[in-house]
């Protein structure tokens, strides 16, 4: 299929999983970009969920209404740590477009599940995620987060959960974290 050809499919399901709706974490962006993805007839699921349903879950509520995006869009209540894996596994791609993070620590929940991530270059986010897990999209840029989506349901194949869930087992896990522990700790005391 010819890369200018719209992409339709009901099959692909993104995720957003944010403890706040604050501005801060690029919801509405998000929400930007899903109206240019139905602009071209791109066919896809987004759930969102893990907020407050706050002044900033309402602001979010009337965008998506003025966007007409709702027929896209499921939207979840706070979800609690155990059902965060079961969350992720029901998604494709987990996709969160912050302007700021110090970490992102659900960008590590994603790929110890096994799912490719979409994040923004926003400080924390580039600590984790690689070509071979996801993209960095420039921050507050729509048409990049877009470009970032159609690239991930279109190359789906490219991010398998094998290999997100072996980054997350050679980065994250708890006895490489641990060894790293143990050579700062030991770094400080020998001095």
């Amino acid at each position: 299929k010819p890369a200018s050809d719209p992409v339709s499919t009901t099959d692909f399901v993104f995720g957003t999983l944010a403890v706040t709706y604050e501005p801060r974490k690029g919801i509405d962006l998000l929400l930007k970009a899903i109206r240019k993805l139905k602009d071209r007839k791109i066919n896809v699921k987004f759930k969102i969920g893990g907020g407050n349903k706050d002044n900033d879950y309402i602001n979010l509520k009337k965008l998506e209404d003025e966007l007409q995006v709702s027929d896209y869009v499921e939207w979840f209540d706070k979800i609690n740590r155990a059902d965060v894996v079961k969350f992720m596994q029901s998604c494709d791609c987990f996709v969160m477009p912050s302007l700021s993070e110090s970490f992102g620590t659900v960008y590590i929940e994603a790929i110890a599940c096994g799912k490719p991530v979409i994040a923004t270059k926003c400080g924390g986010p580039e600590s984790i995620v690689d070509d071979s897990i996801g993209l960095l999209v420039n921050v507050g840029d729509v048409d990049d987060l877009v470009d970032a989506l159609i690239h991930m349901i279109e190359h789906k194949s490219d991010y398998s959960e094998e290999i997100c869930r072996n980054y997350f087992l050679d980065h994250f896990s708890k006895q490489v974290v641990t060894k790293q522990y143990m050579h700062l700790y030991n770094n400080v005391v020998n001095k």
